[in-house]
């Protein structure tokens, strides 16, 4: 059986990958023009919920 922390290690480190590969792509090539859209859509949805002072997200 794993331990608390070997288990939080491991948890821990599959979005920091991810987050690590798709940063790599993204700066080889450039996402095309629906991805950057959806970028931004729901980058907007997010902002709107902190410019309302509300916590919506």
């Amino acid at each position: 059986m794993q331990s608390l922390g070997m288990t939080t290690l491991i948890y821990t480190l599959i979005p920091v990958s991810a987050a690590i590969i798709g940063a790599a792509i993204a700066a080889y090539r450039r996402p095309g023009p629906i991805v950057v859209s959806a970028i931004q859509h729901f980058r907007g949805r997010r902002g709107l919920c902190r410019g309302s002072g509300r916590n919506l997200a």
